[in-house]
């Protein structure tokens, strides 16, 4: 409402694109995971930053916020689960603690992206700056991520 000029009744409508997002995201992030797990990690961290770029640059108009909300939703839901898939896959013996401690660690990052996006707009960045931060964050998860493929191929 304060960057768009969007009426508050608007709000609603652009939660439900987001929440629609979300839905379809973990469905097909989950379908592409049975065919082909890490290249959907992969894709899907790829896929949230392309979305948050278009969403930085789309912002200004409110019909392409709304559909840059949707892409938003779509990219970042279907992480939790192929993620969890991959945790399990890899825990070996210890599947119930790499499920408890995926949880935990999708809390952290939960506060984290809160904490960012809240601090970049208290230091007058502007509204869109956590759009930036979402970028930022997905770029250095697609970099860890590889980081441990990499880890995983060295030591098998």
């Amino acid at each position: 409402t304060e960057y768009t000029g969007a009426s508050i009744k608007v709000v609603p409508i652009a939660l439900a694109v987001f929440g629609t997002g979300m839905v379809i995201g973990g469905l097909v992030a989950g379908w592409l995971a049975d065919k082909h797990l890490n290249k959907t990690i992969v894709a899907v961290l790829v896929s949230s930053s392309i979305a948050f770029i278009i969403a930085g640059l789309s912002m200004a108009q409110l019909y392409s916020a709304i559909a840059a909300l949707f892409l938003i939703g779509f990219t970042v839901t279907g992480l939790a689960g192929v993620l969890q898939i991959r945790l399990i896959d890899v825990a070996g013996e210890s599947q119930a603690l790499a499920a408890s401690l995926n949880h935990s660690a999708f809390n952290v990052a939960n506060a984290l992206g809160a904490f960012l996006g809240g601090f970049v707009i208290s230091q007058q960045m502007g509204w869109v700056a956590p759009v930036w931060v979402g970028l930022f964050l997905s770029l250095s998860g697609l970099a860890v991520f590889k980081l441990a493929l990499h880890v995983e191929t060295r030591t098998n």
